[in-house]
């Protein structure tokens, strides 16, 4: 792949999960605005579970998109780990104050992904 396809592959991928981070933080804050004015029952669990099905889409991309460097300038790309790591972890706080089963759910896989992120050697690797 080329330095410009891979970019390309990278910005697009960047754009994917930042679409996905901000669906968790809408459905989020549709859940809360939702208590809020009293909607129905139903309504709200609707949002819990497409914001637990958001988080599960972004998490599918996110170890390898925070290891790689996809503006190529430091001070971006950590600002750009910290917005997309924070609000997940928002969108997970939110639904276990929701909806506990889909947080726990939704905080699993948020797990997962720190542990597929920052661990130092993958499960069943061969030490040298």
């Amino acid at each position: 792949m080329t330095t410009n396809g891979r970019d390309e592959a990278l910005g697009g991928a960047a754009r994917w999960l930042l679409r996905r981070v901000w669906a968790v933080c809408v459905l989020s804050g549709a859940y809360v605005a939702g208590h809020h004015l009293g909607w129905p029952r139903t309504a709200l669990t609707v949002a819990a579970i497409l914001g637990a099905v958001a988080v599960a889409a972004a998490v599918v991309l996110l170890p390898t998109w925070s290891r790689e460097r996809p503006t190529g300038v430091p001070l971006l790309d950590v600002g750009l780990r910290l917005v997309v790591w924070s609000g997940i972890a928002v969108g997970v706080l939110a639904l276990l104050v929701s909806e506990p089963a889909l947080g726990a759910a939704a905080g699993a896989l948020l797990l997962t992904a720190v542990w597929r992120t920052f661990a130092r050697q993958p499960v069943g690797a061969a030490t040298n």
